[in-house]
């Protein structure tokens, strides 16, 4: 009899072990709606490096709640979705238990609890989400006073915004001085990236990662962004291109002589762009009798909005427009606009990604002006 539950009691410790060591780790998600409806729920996994979005798990939603279940083989950013819904909140997901409470018409109310990585998400989150509201309002007052061709409201609104946004952009760089390792490091590196508009500044956060951080995927990406980029640093031959000018003929960026020229990526629907056009007309007053050309080439896709742009700004020098994002496509420029370049009379880069006083500190130690 001893014999016999000896046996029994090893099977059991056997079995119990075994599927111990086989279930694999997963994340659950207790989700709840501020109104008891029905429906479903989803998440998808957004892995990132070469990799396409990926649905992880779709629960019903019943009286206003839902679980969700599945496993992760690495932590990555998912964003979870009520079908037929516009709310959704982003979570950086690993086989661990959430809790979530999504606001239908009110997004930027929704919270995410979870372990600590969602916790630390969750407040460099809300240091953006601070102001968004007010950057909002802003922007339709930038919109409302371009309409009304009030330059006025339009410079004051966007010196608010460029002080809302040095604020902001101060208490992000204070958070992420405080986390430089592990997965939170190189997903906010790699959301980033294509914010910078020089490899200096891109290459000077990369090697302020920790080890751990540098090891992980998403930060291969970030690596490949810089070696892009290097083909564009200063030093490099920039390439050439032919686009459509605003009278309807061709214009080669090499048929244009200086000795210094500037390419100046822009476009009429960029308020920032518009922005920046009165110092870039100083600019050329300044320095257009020494040498300085300049090419704007505009990211529009139709014609008369940049045309009326042209005009209404003053612009009084070469313009093309590239309705198919060669030349953008040619620069790798995927960091936005406007994006500044300058070149030598060679069309060699002397600066890439520089604007404002960064820009006219440049053209003084070329010109000696």
């Amino acid at each position: 009899m001893k014999g016999i539950i000896r046996k029994t009691i090893l099977g059991i410790w056997f079995f119990g072990g075994l599927s111990a060591c086989t279930s694999k780790p997963h994340f659950t998600i207790e989700g709840s709606l501020d109104e008891k409806v029905d429906g479903e729920a989803y998440i998808v996994g957004y892995p990132g490096w070469n990799k396409k979005p990926d649905t992880l798990a779709r629960a019903e939603i019943r009286d206003g709640k839902f679980t969700l279940t599945g496993s992760l083989p690495d932590t990555m950013e998912a964003g979870l979705y009520i079908t037929g819904e516009k709310t959704y909140a982003i979570l950086l997901l690993e086989n661990a238990d959430y809790r979530a409470h999504l606001h239908l018409k009110n997004p930027e109310a929704n919270r995410v609890e979870g372990p600590e990585l969602q916790l630390l998400f969750a407040t460099y989150q809300a240091i953006g989400n601070k102001t968004a509201g007010q950057t909002n309002e802003l922007r339709n007052r930038y919109y409302s006073a371009r309409q009304k061709n009030d330059t006025a409201t339009m410079n004051e609104v966007m010196r608010t915004m460029g002080k809302l946004g040095e604020q902001t952009g101060r208490e992000q760089e204070q958070f992420r001085e405080a986390h430089k390792d592990g997965f939170l490091a190189a997903y906010l590196l790699n959301k980033r990236m294509y914010q910078y508009q020089n490899i200096e500044d891109l290459q000077r956060e990369y090697d302020q990662l920790g080890a751990s951080a540098k090891a992980m995927k998403l930060t291969r990406q970030v690596v490949e962004r810089l070696d892009e980029m290097a083909a564009f640093a200063p030093g490099k031959k920039a390439p050439d291109f032919t686009l459509p000018t605003p009278e309807g003929d061709s214009l080669s960026m090499y048929s244009i002589q200086g000795k210094v020229k500037i390419l100046d990526f822009w476009a009429s629907w960029c308020a920032p762009c518009r922005a920046e056009n009165p110092y870039m007309v100083e600019l050329y007053k300044k320095y257009h009798r020494h040498g300085l050309e300049i090419l704007s080439v505009s990211l529009d896709h139709q014609q008369a909005p940049w045309v009326k742009a042209i005009a209404d700004d003053h612009l009084s020098w070469n313009h093309v427009m590239d309705t198919q994002d060669v030349s953008r496509g040619m620069y790798k420029l995927l960091c936005g606009i406007p994006h500044v370049i300058v070149l030598d009379e060679n069309n060699v880069i002397v600066a890439n990604g520089i604007r404002g006083k960064q820009l006219d500190i440049k053209l003084k130690a070329i010109f000696g002006k």
